[in-house]
């Protein structure tokens, strides 16, 4: 199983992905070895945690082109070049398009690092060498997401509140523009996490490749 999950900060991305992990360790006896959540600077690196203050100060002093450069390295990295490709990836190509032309300052039509050119050639890698790929968006209300800002706070939040019309309109835009074919929307806001992996798991069941049944079948018999 493959897993893209994108959504505007605080819509419950995060959260899903570590629920969906957990859930595949049950159901299938073998869950997700990492998590990739890559794509909001200074947060580029969480395998095991992630970078230090001081970490983070240094790179957010890198120049932009030297962020760039590093971030389309990452998305790379994280595309894949060979066949049966598990993961669950967050935020990914999209995210930091997003982000990138709102917040970073970087990737911007015609220039080095376009992202919208870059973000073409990776979604079309991720069709050919994983077509099972599940596109994940959540959303939420504007008024829910203020509510999770001020209950509970990100270090170094990405997303000024008085973008977040725009943000969300860019994620429900990119979805839909999205050439992958496999796709689930799902409201986090008046759903529990437990609530919202059900219907994760209810809407996605047509999606679930032969391995992944076969894995649920093996794991049922070892039980």
């Amino acid at each position: 199983m493959r897993v893209i999950i994108i959504g505007c900060e605080y819509s419950g991305t995060t959260t899903l992905g570590y629920s969906i992990s957990r859930w595949a360790e049950k159901a299938m006896g073998q869950g997700f070895e990492l998590v990739h959540d890559h794509w909001k600077i200074p947060h580029v690196i969480n395998h095991p945690s992630d970078m230090t203050e001081e970490e983070q100060e240094g790179y957010l002093s890198l120049s932009l082109r030297v962020k760039e450069a590093a971030q389309r390295h990452n998305l790379y990295y994280h595309t894949p070049s060979s066949y049966n490709t598990d993961g669950i990836i967050i935020g990914y190509y999209f995210e930091d398009t997003i982000y990138a032309d709102l917040y970073y300052g970087y990737g911007g039509k015609g220039k080095p690092g376009d992202r919208e050119v870059h973000s073409k050639k990776i979604e079309q890698l991720n069709i050919n060498f994983a077509p099972e790929t599940i596109l994940i968006l959540t959303k939420a209300t504007k008024k829910i997401i203020i509510e999770r800002m001020k209950n509970y706070p990100h270090p170094r939040q990405i997303v000024n509140k008085n973008d977040l019309d725009l943000v969300m309109e860019r994620f429900d835009q990119a979805f839909d523009k999205s050439d992958i074919k496999q796709k689930i929307i799902l409201d986090t806001g008046q759903k529990t996490p437990e609530e919202t992996l059900d219907e994760f798991v209810t809407q996605a069941q047509p999606f679930f490749t032969d391995r992944d049944i076969s894995r649920m079948k093996e794991r049922d018999r070892s039980k």
